[in-house]
Order: C-alpha cells, then structure tokens, then sequence
C-alpha cells in the first residue's frame, strides 16, 4: 500500500493519492485471486492567482507589421518586423469589464463602478495602445483585462478512482479459467477564461445608459453604440464531466503435446462499457441577455402594462415586454387565447422593486 501528498509552492491546489495491491493463492496454489485499487484526488485551483500572470504575457498580432514592407524588392528601403509578438503589456483593446464602446465618435468610452442609488455606470476615457485586430499593445491593458485575464481554471478539480481484480483457477494440467473485472472513475471540473461579448447594441433610451453618454450620443446623431464587455459580473462558463468505463473479461487457455509438438491456447471474452455524463456549467441564454440588456424605462400605460399607473411610471423593464400587449385573459367557457408571455425573472424583480419605493 502506498499514500502520496502534493501541493504547490504557493500552497494552494494539494492532491492525495492511495493505491493498494494484494494476491492470495489457494487450493494448493491451483487458484489466484489479485484485486488492486488506486485512488487520487485534487483540489483545483478556479483562477489564475498568480504574478506571473499579471504582467499580460501574450502572444499577439503585431501592430507594426506590414505584409508589404516585408516582401524582398521592399525589405531593402523599409524595416521588417515580426507579424507576431511576444511580450509583457498586452491585453484587448476591445472590451472592458463594464463595457467599452471601441468604435465610432464615442470610441474609447467607457462604463466603470456603478453608482447604487441610480444603477448608472461612471463614465470613462480609455487610454489605446497600438491596436491589431483584438489585440493591443500598451495603453490601458490592466483596464481591459482587469478580471478576465486571471478567470480561467489553472488546475481542474479531479476526483478518479480505479479498481482491478483477476481470479484464475487451474481446473487440470491442460485447462485454466480465468474472470477479469476493471473500473475507472473520473470526475473532472474546470471553468474557461471569461466570456466575452463585443458588439452589443444599447440604445440611446436605454435605462441604465449614464445621462452624460445620452447626451454624448445626441450630439453625434447616434441612436444606438456598439460596446464590448467581459460579462466579469456573470459566472465563467465551464465543464463537469463524469466518466465510468467498466471491462469485464472470462477466458481460458492450456497446453498440451502431441509427440514432439508442444501446443498452447487460449481464448476469451471481453465485454466494455462507458458512461460519459459531460455537463456545461453557467451556460447563458444568449437571446435572453440580449433582452435583458435592452432595458427601458417604463411610461404609464404602456401596452405591456409594466406601469398601469402613474405612481409606478418609470419602472425598468425589459423593452420586448414593456412594448408588447398582453394577450386578453381568459374568461371561464371562452375561447382559449394566445399563451401569455412568461416575464423574465430579472425585469420582473427589477420593475417590482422600482414600483415598490414610488410607494
């Protein structure tokens, strides 16, 4: 039997692991009977809390590179630089925590802490770098990448388990029978880095758009701005997998002569199975996101009947429930109408809470 231990130099992710082997023969040695185990498990380590990790070490498109100066007949006139790049200060150039729009007049705002009493983001000027697709170089990388860059699994949870037993018995000189039985067990938890999400759409009359963006949005004719953000506020995604293989085996073999000829044989049966259970974890409702974002505030007597009075005017609603009329209800022995639309949970809290504290 043998116990081993680890953990790391930062002390964190230990991991045991046991194993054990024993053997018996009995009827005069004519039988055997092995069973081994082992057993390992290991505590994982969800995010990237280290140093080194910091420092935005990546690899990346160069921002200086051309294709057109690094061709032979241009290389002798004009520098030719790597196309990728390999270094420290590196992050995205394309989203923030909060939310970056990265295009158009408004490019380089950005949304910080939010302000509790109004639910309204502080609103920010990103420092660029040099930019190359989502790539960029210096400028504000602990900004963009704050959160996201230390969100992924360094080490996966892992629990695994394995047994093994063969029973063989010597009928007679020339016959042996033998049954053999393993199982493996192995389950498996990690999370991706953040999922990001560019190209989201917030309209000018969205409910929690910063009033001094509103305005910044009115003066450059916009009715609508693309923003980027690392969704840090939501759960990374990731897997919790399970997998169980079990292989049974009976078989038997002997020898014999002929003469001068010695013979050997031997056959067997072999029968395996596996059961995978594979799980995502913190997977998102794209559409509902989508819907959620595009909060509005709510007038009285808007067709989705989220204000029916003015005491309860400007509740925050989703704007696919806050403009869309309710189906009529349906009165005992009428005929059935369309099925009315489930409120999501979030417009639904969010409008109780803000009618609420009119009160």
């Amino acid at each position: 039997m043998e116990y081993e231990h680890g953990v790391t130099t930062y002390g964190d992710a230990p991991n045991h692991k046991v194993t054990a082997t024993g053997g018996k023969a009995f009827a005069d040695g004519r039988g055997h009977l092995i069973v081994s185990g082992e057993h390992f498990s290991q505590k994982g380590i969800q995010t990237i809390d280290r140093d080194w990790n910091d420092s935005g070490y990546f690899l990346a498109n160069n921002p200086a590179y051309s294709a057109a100066r690094c061709t032979d007949a241009a290389s002798l006139n004009t520098p030719c630089v790597n196309e990728f790049l390999i270094a420290s200060g590196i992050g995205t150039g394309q989203f923030t925590p909060g939310g970056l729009v990265s295009t158009g007049p408004l490019r380089g705002t950005y949304f910080g802490s939010v302000d509790p009493a109004t639910g309204k983001a502080s609103v920010n000027q990103l420092n660029f770098g040099a930019t190359s697709g989502q790539w960029m170089v210096g400028g504000d990388t602990d900004i963009t990448t704050a959160g996201h860059r230390s969100s992924a699994t360094l080490q996966p949870e892992e629990k695994r388990s394995s047994v093994f037993g063969r029973l063989s018995y010597e009928v007679s000189p020339l016959v042996e029978l033998y049954g053999q039985f393993s199982y493996s067990n192995y389950r498996g938890q990690s999370y991706y880095q953040q999922t990001p999400t560019t190209g989201v759409t917030i309209q000018r009359d969205n409910a929690y758009l910063p009033d001094a963006t509103r305005a910044a949005m009115a003066a450059n004719n916009l009715s609508s701005i693309q923003i980027g953000t690392s969704n840090i506020f939501l759960p990374p995604q990731g897997s919790d997998n399970e997998r169980q293989v079990f292989r049974y085996v009976a078989g038997a073999d002997g020898a014999f002569s002929t003469g001068t000829i010695d013979w050997k044989w031997g056959g067997y049966y072999q029968l395996g199975k596996t059961k995978t259970n594979e799980r995502l974890t913190n997977a998102w409702n794209v559409s509902r996101m989508a819907a959620a974002t595009d909060a509005v505030v709510a007038v009285a007597g808007n067709s989705g009947g989220y204000a029916p009075a003015q005491s309860c005017a400007g509740s925050m609603s989703m704007r696919m429930r806050a403009t869309t009329t309710r189906p009529a209800r349906r009165s005992t022995g009428s005929a059935p109408t369309a099925p009315r639309p489930r409120r999501s949970p979030m417009s639904s809290t969010m409008a109780a809470s803000r009618c609420a504290n009119r009160r």
